[in-house]
């Protein structure tokens, strides 16, 4: 989609320079150590698993994103160096399918999508750990522009479209379980294809019914006991008084949308969980206010309220959940305010107030995120000072939290030892002295000097 000239077309130059800065900086933390969390713990061990052709058992994470990280150990280039790359190339990539979305959005509406997704905090923290959402982001996007394409196409490669955009989305699932939000959409793409199809309609029915019910089936099989754990995990979250929990997961979704407006963590500021519900009711209200402005029904936004169902009713609370739809967020969102500033919304006096208010927003979110990314790049060159910049005592579980969940050091470690021997010698003198369980017979350092000489 070419940039339009126009009152925007110099502001729209400075937003590609700024979003190609912002590439470059987010390209900088592939020479990061390797940043554990949890889920990151989990995802690896499943990884080594299926590179050593021994399924560990515990995780019931989808085995897509650990096959590819297999992949890559596989072929010798398992370091955080190409974990972080796959997932660059994988929000590039889902960015690409966001700029070229069918829909209401001018260009400079979808540059600045992009910049502050590249901005968001939330964004710039996933993409530098080995986690899952960055690929599912790109292979989600990619889905819904094939979806697009088959929309748009008059030709008989609109089956071609929607069969492209059936495997994209059981690669997604494969990788995230929350996309099963995409088989709606694809659905939606289906029937209107089919209604559009003329002599071949039947044909074209019964070809894009095989294609969607295959897709579901095949990832039904693949991700049968993850679906399982995540069935049982919905259940378990609804057990109680069901109009107390809803308003519960109401809460939780205006604090999510106030993470990502705001770009501020919420344990950055005290009391914030407390202000951060009334804060998310302004990005609420005004992607409410958007609806308005929509014209007929689309596979994005069939995506869009499947998945946002799927959060509201998933029990537990994480901003990462939602960076796979943050630009679609942000797509919606600076769409409202351009036309709530540029007078196709009866605003009256209030539009002078409200401009300043987006431009002081604009500052704040360029500050923050400048901030957070300036941080991790600190955090990637810091050399000895990684546990302690990076914070979670480096990944490891704190002195005093061992005991609730005893295993995790010890994983980590030994994660350590085959992705990033250098920080495991760095860390091995900081683990709480409950976690040297792992290194049993064998002392530790000795474990770490000999895998450092053999890189060599």
């Amino acid at each position: 989609m070419p940039l339009q000239a126009g009152a925007n077309a110099g502001l729209d130059r400075r937003l590609v320079s700024l979003i190609a800065f912002l590439f470059g900086l987010h390209l900088l933390q592939a020479f990061s150590p390797l940043r554990l969390d949890h889920d990151a713990v989990l995802y690896l061990r499943m990884a080594i698993g299926f590179a050593e052709a021994t399924p560990v058992a515990g995780p019931d994470f989808p085995p897509g994103y650990p096959a590819l990280i297999a992949l890559l150990d596989i072929a010798g280039l398992g370091s955080p160096f190409w974990f972080i790359l796959v997932n660059w190339f994988a929000v590039a990539g889902g960015l690409y399918a966001v700029w070229r979305l069918p829909g209401a959005w001018t260009p400079h509406q979808r540059l600045l999508a992009i910049a502050l997704t590249l901005l968001s905090f939330a964004v710039i923290r996933t993409v530098v750990r080995p986690l899952s959402d960055p690929l599912f982001f790109a292979l989600s996007m990619l889905s819904l522009l094939a979806m697009s394409f088959a929309d748009r196409d008059e030709t008989r490669n609109r089956f071609t479209h929607l069969v492209l955009a059936a495997a994209l989305a059981v690669l997604a699932i494969s990788i995230r379980l929350i996309g099963v939000a995409i088989l709606p959409a694809l659905g939606f793409a289906v029937m209107k294809a089919v209604l559009r199809t003329g002599r071949a309609r039947r044909q074209m029915m019964a070809a894009s019914t095989i294609a969607v019910t295959g897709s579901a089936a095949i990832v039904i099989f693949l991700a049968r006991h993850s679906l399982a754990r995540y069935l049982g995990g919905f259940g378990e979250g609804w057990e109680g008084n069901v109009m107390m929990l809803a308003s519960m997961r109401f809460g939780v979704i205006l604090a999510n949308l106030s993470e990502l407006f705001m770009n501020l963590p919420h344990k950055v500021v005290p009391s914030w969980n407390v202000l951060s519900v009334a804060v998310g009711v302004v990005p609420a209200l005004i992607l409410l206010l958007g609806l308005r402005g929509l014209k007929g029904t689309t596979a994005t936004g069939v995506y869009a309220a499947a998945s946002i169902a799927i959060l509201f009713l998933w029990p537990y609370n994480a901003v990462r959940l939602w960076v796979p739809m943050a630009p679609l967020i942000f797509l919606h969102l600076t769409r409202t305010l351009s036309e709530m500033l540029e007078g196709n919304r009866d605003m009256g006096w209030i539009r002078r107030p409200l401009a300043g208010l987006a431009g002081v927003w604009a500052i704040w979110f360029l500050a923050t995120g400048m901030g957070a990314l300036a941080y991790s790049t600190l955090i990637t060159f810091s050399g000895s000072r990684f546990s302690s910049l990076y914070g979670s005592n480096g990944g490891f579980s704190t002195p005093g939290q061992v005991s609730k969940n005893p295993q995790h050091n010890a994983r980590a470690m030994e994660i350590l030892l085959r992705y990033d021997p250098a920080q495991a010698a760095r860390a091995g003198d900081l683990l709480p002295r409950s976690a040297g369980q792992y290194s049993q017979s064998m002392s530790l350092k000795a474990r770490i000097t000999g895998l450092l000489t053999e890189s060599r």
